[in-house]
């Protein structure tokens, strides 16, 4: 899948503490948007731009192995402006979410997803681009997790073994309508403190509807008060629910230790929930 410039010009769902298009948008925790920009880990092409300015680059990559992927580091040449369009990610390595450690359901597979994410000293960024062939659910509150949603799951440091939620874990839902809720503190938290996002509206090309997820998730609410370093790996991990077959998806999933506790979800239509050290990771580059 190619991220389409300009997907989201108009028209995009607007979250909890995201900017209405008036102006800079501003973070739940009332600051403004950083000039920040991605490096795209991807290689560019010759002449940097096309005709219409937009970057020429294929992006690479993101997946390091089945349970590790890598984020780049935002630099003043790409800003990255959390709008629900993803024309400054065009040459950001991807996660190709089109499979994954366990899928659950009649029609598992039927909503898949390309993943990218970036990240400065004080913030986590996360792009996705979902693709369901019925997106649906009604949903609301603390239960939009029962919709066509992304799921994103990061665990703060030390984490302990069937320990339940800390307040520094967090499971994010991103649905198709643009809801979102973060379940965290044992699942009993829905909000978006600490978390900026937009979804971009859906786009339908040969049948297929897409929408796109952008976030931006401040490092102290996963337990970096400090910020983030070069090198650092963050667990993480991502889950896709279809709504319509009641079915979904989890990217990282290892038998042995996660199947007490139901990986990063018991159902499809059920609470989510995911054990902190049962997770992918990460790396900051």
């Amino acid at each position: 899948m190619v991220v389409a410039a300009g997907a989201c010009v108009a028209g995009c769902a607007t979250l909890a503490g995201i900017d209405d298009g008036n102006g800079a948008p501003s973070s739940s925790s009332g600051g403004t948007e950083l000039p920040v920009r991605g490096d795209g880990g991807g290689s560019t092409g010759e002449g940097g731009t096309g005709a219409d300015g937009a970057p020429m680059c294929t992006p690479g990559n993101a997946a390091d192995s089945t349970s590790r992927l890598h984020a780049s580091k935002v630099t003043l040449e790409a800003p990255v402006v959390v709008n629900g369009d993803p024309v400054e990610w065009a040459c950001v390595d991807r996660l190709d979410f089109s499979t994954g450690g366990r899928a659950i359901g009649p029609a598992a597979g039927h909503d898949v997803a390309e993943i990218a994410m970036q990240w400065d000293e004080q913030h986590l960024y996360l792009l996705a681009r979902v693709t369901s062939d019925s997106p649906g659910g009604t949903a609301t509150g603390d239960q939009i997790f029962k919709n066509d949603s992304l799921h994103l799951f990061l665990a703060g440091p030390d984490p302990a073994e069937n320990a339940g939620y800390r307040a520094s874990d967090h499971q994010t839902v991103f649905d198709y309508q643009g809801l979102v809720a973060d379940y965290g503190g044992g699942l009993t938290r829905p909000g978006t403190n600490g978390i900026t996002a937009k979804t971009g509206p859906f786009t339908s090309q040969n049948g297929v509807l897409t929408f796109v997820v952008e976030a931006r998730i401040d490092a102290a609410i996963v337990g970096r008060p400090g910020g983030f370093v070069p090198g650092e790996r963050v667990r993480v991990n991502f889950q896709i629910n279809d709504n319509a077959a009641a079915a979904y998806r989890m990217w990282f999933w290892e038998a042995a230790a996660c199947a007490g506790f139901g990986g990063c979800s018991k159902s499809g239509a059920s609470e989510p929930y995911c054990d902190p050290t049962c997770t992918g990771e990460v790396e900051l580059r």
